[in-house]
């Protein structure tokens, strides 16, 4: 990040010490206040300062039987403190971010403060344009899809120049130029993009709604020697520049509506696709159909060597420049994600079908206050693909293999018996490819089964008491294979709260039957939040098992720890 000509990282690379590091911060925060001032000096005095903050700290014992690891500093913190100015056209801020040091499971990387985010930007009817740094998301994010994911510790904003023009009614041209963010710094390559999109029903007239878009990303990075993975004697040519391109259409037919998204990607060898020069190129198609009552959603998904980045060198979450929408049901029930699928971008293929039905009130089924019924089925395979050479390969359209990476079925039944009394009970069934998925070796397929019930109870007007029990069975396919998976699991949580003020909490997630160790283990928390004038605090202690996070489709490992965590959310 440069801020007055000065570049931040170099700053931490060379070792200089927290003051010098702590006057740069200071230094862009009074550059900023000084442009808040210059704004009401020149009549702009109706603006409103705007923003928000988020601590996250956690002090870590040591726990050999959980493998939580030793934290030399006893306590790490994540810190962000979003500040934002607006007045007329104008928005200005910044947003500082501390990490001392890191949360475990986060980056290394990300070790140090600064201010990595700062932007201006000028809006009127048909104009906005932003200079510094900003998020995008061209489509359904296929080809562009910039954004900021704390909980998986992603943030590949484009640090830049982005103008949008609105010439007509619904028309809107994107056009950007900038580098992604990596930690406190950015990435070598250089990042384009354009899109336009807008209504065919401002032009013609139609029986239906359509919208439409085209939108194209490019990114150059300068030639490097890098050895051939087949032949470490010779050195690949690389494509100095890459080019995505991508067509969306969503139309809406009275219930239903059909949406359908192409993208293609020309060659681009990276590490993460072990440098093949194969073409990218991704399949979204989604129908649904919703009435009173009743809703039902189709979707089909395609993705071949669609991994897309402004470095070809790096791998995991890092300067990646895309996004690949899951099919799979996103579940906020704690061993419901115990094994969550994670997009293949280098391929896969599959299809999702979701079905939700409010059973009439007053009826035999739906009882006095109704009942809810959804059922989600996913199956997605890896790509049938046929190798042509060591670096290139073809694969059939749509390209169904018999390798099967995940299937989910759940059903999901909810009812309020009362007034006061509400109940959801779900199943859900998978299958789940543990080598492909985790990147792991000698597990194989994993069949689960997961069934939750919870308990929603007001017991006046101001408490209210929740209660979740779930349990997992899981077992490997391969009786041949090395019994390594972690048993079976049960899970219990009892919360009451206080509107609007008070939340209380007790969990506990338990591990038996796992051949690895042999103790049974119990990872209960304690917790208490509180919320007053816009804040939000909560503190607790506790055990987290080892496992993989996942939002949207992407994911990042979490190691286990043990202790106390403190966090602080708020606005203003």
């Amino acid at each position: 990040m440069v801020i007055h000509g000065v570049l931040l990282s170099d700053w931490v690379r060379k070792g200089m010490r927290n003051e010098q590091q702590q006057r740069m911060v200071w230094l862009s925060v009074f550059f900023f206040c000084g442009i808040v001032a210059s704004a009401v000096a020149q009549g702009l005095d109706n603006g409103a300062l705007q923003g928000d903050v988020q601590i996250d700290a956690q002090w870590y014992r040591e726990d050999s039987l959980i493998g939580a690891e030793k934290v030399p500093s006893k306590i790490l913190a994540n810190a962000y403190w979003n500040v934002a100015y607006v007045a007329d056209h104008f928005r200005f801020g910044f947003r500082y971010e501390g990490y001392l040091g890191p949360l475990l499971g986060y980056p290394p990387q990300y070790a140090g403060q600064g201010i990595p985010y700062r932007f201006a930007e000028y809006r009127n009817s048909w104009l906005a344009v932003t200079v510094g740094n900003f998020y995008e998301q061209f489509g359904s994010g296929m080809v562009l899809r910039t954004y900021e994911e704390r909980q998986l510790g992603i943030d590949n904003s484009l640090d830049g120049i982005r103008v949008k023009i609105f010439p007509y009614r619904s028309v809107r041209i994107t056009g950007l130029i900038g580098k992604q963010r990596m930690f406190f710094e950015t990435g070598e390559g250089i990042v384009r993009g354009l899109d336009l999109a807008g209504s065919l029903n401002d032009f013609v007239t139609l029986p239906f709604v359509v919208d439409i878009g085209i939108s194209g990303v490019s990114k150059y990075q300068p030639d490097q020697i890098v050895l051939d993975p087949n032949d470490p004697k010779r050195k690949l040519r690389l494509p100095l520049n890459v080019l995505m391109a991508g067509v969306r259409m969503n139309a809406i037919f009275g219930d239903f509506q059909l949406f359908a998204e192409y993208a293609y990607k020309w060659n681009d060898p990276t590490a993460a696709n072990n440098f093949t020069y194969t073409p990218g190129e991704g399949w979204w198609l989604t129908a649904s159909y919703a009435a009173k009552g009743i809703g039902v959603t189709a979707s089909f998904k395609r993705i071949q060597n669609l991994d897309f980045r402004s470095d070809r060198n790096t791998r995991g979450n890092v300067l990646t420049l895309n996004y690949l929408p899951p099919l799979t049901r996103q579940h906020s029930y704690r061993l419901a994600t115990h094994y969550p699928y994670a997009t293949q971008p280098n391929g896969e293929v599959g299809v999702a079908l979701d079905a939700f039905v409010t059973l009439p009130r007053k009826t035999l089924l739906g009882g006095r206050y109704g009942t809810e019924i959804e059922i989600n089925f996913s199956r997605i395979h890896a790509l049938d693909t046929h190798r042509l050479s060591p670096y290139r390969y073809t694969a059939p359209f749509p390209g169904f293999s018999d390798h099967l990476y995940y299937q989910e079925l759940t059903v999901e039944l909810s009812r309020k018996w009362t007034r006061n009394v509400k109940t959801v009970l779900m199943g859900i069934a998978q299958r789940y490819d543990k080598d492909v998925i985790e990147g792991v070796k000698g597990y194989g397929e994993v069949r689960t089964f997961v069934a939750v019930a919870e308990l929603q109870y007001r017991i006046g007007r101001r408490d209210f008491l929740r209660i979740e029990a779930q349990h997992l069975w899981a077992k490997q396919v391969d009786e041949g294979q090395e019994k390594r998976i972690d048993g079976n699991w049960a899970f219990g949580l009892v919360e009451y709260s206080i509107a609007p003020h008070w939340f209380f909490t007790v969990a506990d997630e338990y591990n038996y039957g796992n051949p690895v160790v042999a103790k049974r283990i119990h990872y209960w928390t304690l917790s208490v939040a509180t919320v007053w004038g816009g804040f939000r605090v909560q503190l607790g202690y506790g055990k987290q098992r080892r496992g993989i996070v996942c939002v949207g489709g992407v994911c990042r490992t979490v190691p286990a720890s043990n202790g106390a965590f403190l966090s602080l959310t708020g606005s203003f």
